[in-house]
């Protein structure tokens, strides 16, 4: 196809362009040009086949001369066989010339042989070396291939190793957050339950359990002043001296209870001091408070009577 085509463009650049009258007229010369081009597409055809049965008709050739030639050698040296053998004087030496020169042709004849021989032995050794060469890259290409295999066989183990391993660490986290929710949730509804109730508390359960919390938290009763029971002196264990003041339950702590605790702890000498208050504590309580006063409702106290929080609570609220 590609000399087809080479011709085909020959054709076209030698064509003299002509106008053309009508349709007809260009379709005929159209159709000159396809079979002149199929013309000379069948004539190379013929002589590139003809060419191939010639040199098929030339080896043939060859190949008779050569048995042709290997015969006249063979009776060469039968002549000067017979020559030697039946004739006397000078027609020997002519025997023998014959017989030497059938001897030579036969002889050069052989050493051709032979070296067809060994170069079709060193062609088979070649393609011998050829076919284990190919071989040996035909094992090593499937060894490589079955390496690679294995070698992407465990990528991907160990890449769905490396997922499931990822999948259960997600969902242990999942867990553990719907753990931890659930029992924020349940500890918050306890700490609801133990405020509502520390809320209905009178003056005298209050009291009591405001000693018994601040005894969870490693404070000491100190003293209690006999004029009011919901007044204390506690030490730390720090060795510092606190004033804790629980307000009647009837009513919230004001701004005025919040001065008067202040007045009370400058006259104990303590560092620090809590306002208790069931109901909780006014605007005014929450303003007037300083940095040495904790306010404390039910919800605080609810906390720190949980073992758990005390030393969450001990660092959040200073004593």
């Amino acid at each position: 196809m590609p000399a087809a085509a080479c011709l085909a463009e020959s054709l076209s650049i030698r064509s003299v362009p002509t106008l053309y009258t009508n349709g007809a007229e260009e379709s005929a010369v159209q159709r000159g040009r396809e079979r002149k081009f199929h013309t000379v597409t069948r004539n190379m055809e013929s002589r590139t086949v003809s060419g191939f049965r010639s040199a098929r008709r030339a080896a043939r050739r060859k190949r008779r001369m050569e048995r042709r030639g290997e015969l006249v050698f063979v009776l060469l040296i039968f002549i000067g066989v017979g020559a030697m053998v039946w004739t006397r004087g000078g027609a020997r030496w002519l025997g023998l010339f014959f017989g030497l020169l059938g001897a030579l042709g036969l002889a050069s004849k052989g050493r051709a042989l032979v070296a067809r021989l060994i170069a079709a032995e060193r062609t088979r050794e070649a393609s011998a070396r050829r076919e284990a060469l190919r071989a040996g890259r035909r094992e090593r290409s499937e060894r490589e291939r079955v390496r690679r295999r294995i070698a992407q066989e465990e990528r991907s183990a160990a890449r769905i190793r490396l997922e499931a391993a990822r999948r259960t660490r997600r969902e242990q986290a999942r867990d553990d957050q719907l753990v931890a929710a659930s029992e924020a949730a349940a500890r918050g509804a306890r700490l609801e339950e133990v405020a509502a109730e520390i809320s209905r508390y009178d003056d005298a359960a209050l009291h009591s359990a405001v000693g018994q919390i601040l005894a969870l938290r490693r404070i000491q009763l100190e003293a209690a002043p006999a004029e009011y029971s919901g007044d204390s002196v506690w030490r730390d264990d720090r060795d510092e001296l606190l004033v804790s003041r629980c307000v009647p339950v009837d009513r919230h702590a004001s701004g005025g209870d919040v001065r008067a605790l202040e007045a009370w702890m400058a006259s104990v000498g303590a560092a620090h001091a809590h306002l208790i208050s069931a109901r909780g504590f006014e605007a005014s309580a929450v303003e007037a408070s300083g940095p040495n006063m904790t306010l404390v409702d039910p919800h605080l106290l609810a906390l720190w009577s949980q073992p758990s929080s005390q030393s969450t609570s001990e660092r959040s609220a200073p004593l």
